[in-house]
């Protein structure tokens, strides 16, 4: 959002500076270039330092994921490390219990062995040293005999069985020693694979965790300089906005001073073209005198030559050739010539004084059927009454829109999509212009194109037609090139022209403005009834009629230029 807002700041700063007319200084153009220009540059470092930002905050989101993850592993590692370290207690525990055992078979077998030494000791001391025989022998009877037998093999039994007892205890704890001292080292291994991963993992999660922090600092950095670009392209905007100011203020100053100037020629002009009829009308007096003069005397000069010649006859013939007597041929030639000269020079300035005259009086007619025009015209703001939905503001841009597509399409040489905003006859005159270049193989380019002010000027009804004139206000570069060598021929694409125009927009008396509604009107084709988008194409794509505009809709009927000046 933040990149949007400054993105339609300086957006909307450099449309306005494009819609301003250097009319001004070149030190304010310059200021403003050089502006825009750091502008634009700060720009450029702010759109190249975001996408860093979306890097970095992109790869920071990668690490932090990895981290995550490594750290949901050290965790099952951790996890499984205890659990092998209560397996291993346990062993352990199991071992202790299987010691303990061992020590209670041993000392079982302890006690039966003092028991059996003992008994032997006994047996040996009441039995005369025989044992177990003497005491068979020393039986009374046979039942005692068979008793004492009998007590004799029960006491070697339990012997027995308790050594067998005994055995059997010390190989199963000693077994069971074994196989749970085999699981311990198994947990052990299993610990150090487990410890080894988790030291692995730890390595991993400390390179990681560098990174986060390298991707944090650089972001931090980033951000940084996104807050000075941003901070210095609003200090430009405000810059360039109060250097538009002063331009403005100039362009003002200047075109004040442009209409004085023009104000001032036009009144010295008028003048000379009076004081030049008159010294006209005076040359052309004098001549005609001089002409007057002259033939009288030729006239004269012949009366005398034939009043001579008849009285005196005088002639004679000499060493240097004829001599005639008072009537001289060289004198009557070069009154004759002087005649011819007069008339000839009469004539001449009367010619230019006819034409100098016709010129300005042209001139004076054209500029009086303006004023004339301008003063018959009503209010724009009364246009209301006869339209309600009339919006003189929506009709000053759509002109000033039509302008700058006027301009590209006659650069592009390809009018034809304007067909339906113009007369029949103010196109055809276009197109035969258009025409005009091709033969000649050139274009002429204009660049640079900015509609400083549309004013509308007020309207008139006639001939069951309304008339709007609207005054725009311009700034171009118009130049020519040869297609072929694409050099220029005429014009220059450094000089900028301020042009001046009043339009002649009209449409029938009685038409009533379509409710706006922001969007591009439907309309068929009349030959073939295809759904057509009229502000699209001036023809039919189907059937290729030509889509006149719509009736609600204004034309221009003529384009008249008011005021050219060249910077």
């Amino acid at each position: 959002m933040k990149k949007k807002k400054l993105f339609s700041l300086v957006l909307a700063t450099v449309l306005t500076a494009a819609t301003v007319l250097p009319c001004y200084g070149a030190s304010t153009k310059e200021k403003i270039s050089n502006a825009q220009a750091e502008q634009a540059a700060a720009q450029s470092q702010l759109d190249s330092i975001q996408s860093r930002i979306d890097e970095l905050n992109s790869k920071k989101g990668q690490s932090e994921e990895y981290l995550s993850e490594l750290n949901q592993q050290l965790d099952d590692l951790q996890n499984r490390l205890q659990e092998l370290q209560d397996q291993y207690d346990a062993k352990q525990n199991e071992l202790v219990q299987i010691q303990a055992d061992l020590e209670d078979a041993k000392a079982k077998e302890e006690e039966q062995y003092e028991a059996m030494k003992l008994r032997i000791q006994y047996m040996y001391e009441n039995s005369s040293g025989n044992g177990y025989m003497a005491m068979l022998f020393s039986s009374k009877s046979i039942s005692e005999l068979i008793s004492r037998a009998e007590y004799i093999q029960k006491i070697s039994d339990f012997d027995r069985d308790l050594m067998q007892e005994y055995e059997d205890t010390v190989d199963q704890v000693k077994e069971k020693e074994t196989q749970v001292q085999e699981e311990q080292a198994a947990i052990v291994e299993l610990q150090q694979q487990s410890s080894d991963q988790q030291e692995a993992i730890q390595e991993l999660y400390a390179a990681a965790y560098q990174e986060l922090r390298t991707y944090s600092a650089e972001l931090d950095d980033a951000k940084s300089s996104e807050s000075a670009l941003v901070d210095e392209i609003n200090s430009k905007a405000d810059a360039i906005n109060d250097l538009i100011r002063q331009a403005k203020e100039e362009e003002i100053a200047a075109q004040k001073k442009a209409e004085e100037e023009a104000a001032a020629a036009a009144a010295a002009q008028q003048a000379a073209a009076e004081a030049e009829a008159e010294a006209a009308r005076k040359q052309a007096a004098e001549a005609e005198a001089a002409r007057v003069a002259a033939a009288e005397a030729a006239n004269a000069a012949a009366k005398a030559d034939t009043d001579t010649s008849s009285s005196s006859g005088s002639s004679y013939y000499d060493d240097d050739g004829y001599v005639s007597g008072d009537a001289n041929p060289t004198q009557l030639l070069i009154m004759a010539l002087i005649v011819v000269v007069a008339i000839v020079y009469s004539m001449r300035t009367k010619m230019k004084n006819n034409s100098t005259s016709k010129k300005a009086t042209a001139q004076r007619a054209e500029r009086a059927e303006s004023r004339a025009n301008r003063a018959a015209l009503t209010p724009i703001g009364e246009y209301a009454k006869i339209d309600r939905n009339f919006n003189a503001a929506a009709l000053c841009e759509k002109a000033a829109n039509l302008y700058v597509q006027m301009q590209n399409g006659w650069t592009a040489k390809n009018i034809e999509s304007l067909r339906p905003y113009f007369t029949d006859a103010l196109f055809t005159q276009m197109e035969r212009s258009l025409q005009g270049y091709a033969q000649r193989g050139e274009t002429n380019v204009v660049e640079r194109i900015a509609v400083l002010d549309v004013t509308p000027l007020g309207f008139h009804q006639t001939g069951g037609e309304d008339h709007i004139l609207l005054r725009l206000r311009t700034r171009i570069t118009d130049y020519t090139v040869n297609d072929g060598t694409q050099q220029i021929v005429r014009g220059s694409r450094d000089q900028e022209k301020f042009m001046t125009y009043e339009w002649d927009l009209l449409r029938p008396t009685g038409t009533q403005t379509n409710a706006e509604s922001g969007e591009t009107k439907r309309i068929t084709c009349p030959g073939c009834g295809a759904p057509l988008d009229v502000n699209a194409s001036a023809r039919c794509p189907y059937c290729g009629t030509v889509i006149r505009q719509q009736a609600q809709n204004w034309v221009i009927g003529a384009i008249r230029g008011i005021r050219q000046e060249t910077v």
